[in-house]
């Protein structure tokens, strides 16, 4: 969908502000992976392989690649031009006997990926959910992202032992950083939700609009600014949802 032909609204910290531009959001994208590499994604192996495969065919020109896998604790991997593999066995080698800290990488990553020399971000994390080790409270690790500008799109993969209050437990949290960012949360059980998913992924990284408005509040403080955007809905079409990021931090200096 292109975004600038609809109208849309936008208002900061509850004031409607007129719009000064809306472009297709061209810029360079740094995209970050991470893997969770625990031993419960082993049963998950064949699936995350198949995405991965298709992920890192995501066009990155004059971008960067950050990959990561973890459990206990998070590594970059960054394959010497020698290994004779493929970059998706590095980043699907499960740790035998560890614990998980998904929540501790993302916030790491999300800092690693605030350093990138390109200021689009998206940060894709292949997961089930399960988080027995991290400190990281969700507050503070919302914070974080929206502080570095990371948007976040999480590939929740479900095995058919988990129940309907391990989903729903798990789902609400992982959707709240994703709202929170900009970005979406796909629960995968087989290769046909794979690839819907991976569309769905393609839409954020590659079908993003960048729009700018003057705010309401110049002063450089720091504090956090509240956005709503709208979509006027077209009358006999089907709705439409909008994903954006649901506020920034002004700079302080």
């Amino acid at each position: 969908m292109d975004l600038c032909r609809k109208r849309i609204s936008v208002t900061e910290n509850g004031k409607r502000q007129p719009l000064v531009s809306c472009v297709p959001d061209v810029r360079p994208l740094a995209l970050g992976v991470l893997v969770d590499s625990s031993p419960s994604m082993k049963q998950h192996a064949a699936l995350v392989r198949e995405i991965l495969t298709q992920l890192l065919q995501q066009d990155v020109s004059g971008g960067e690649w950050h990959l990561y896998r973890g459990a206990d604790s998070l590594h970059r991997v960054a394959p010497p031009a020698e290994y004779p593999g493929s970059v998706v066995e590095l980043l699907t080698v499960v740790d035998k006997k560890s614990r998980t800290a998904i929540l501790d990488h993302v916030h790491e990553a999300a800092l690693h990926l605030s350093n990138a020399r390109v200021n689009r971000r998206v940060l894709v994390i292949l997961s089930d959910g399960d988080d027995n080790l991290s400190g990281v409270s969700e507050k503070q690790l919302i914070a974080t992202l929206q502080r570095t500008q990371v948007t976040l799109v999480h590939f929740l993969l479900y095995s058919i032992r988990d129940t309907v209050q391990d989903e729903l437990r798990t789902s609400k949290l992982l959707m709240e950083l994703a709202d929170a960012t900009g970005g979406l949360l796909f629960p995968v059980r087989d290769s046909n939700d794979r690839a819907r998913a991976v569309q769905a992924a393609s839409a954020v990284t590659q079908g993003a609009s960048l729009i700018s408005y003057d705010s309401p509040s110049p002063v450089l403080d720091g504090s956090f600014r509240k956005i709503k955007i709208e979509l006027e809905q077209e009358s006999g079409r089907p709705l439409l949802r909008l994903r954006y990021r649901q506020g920034y931090y002004a700079p302080n200096q």
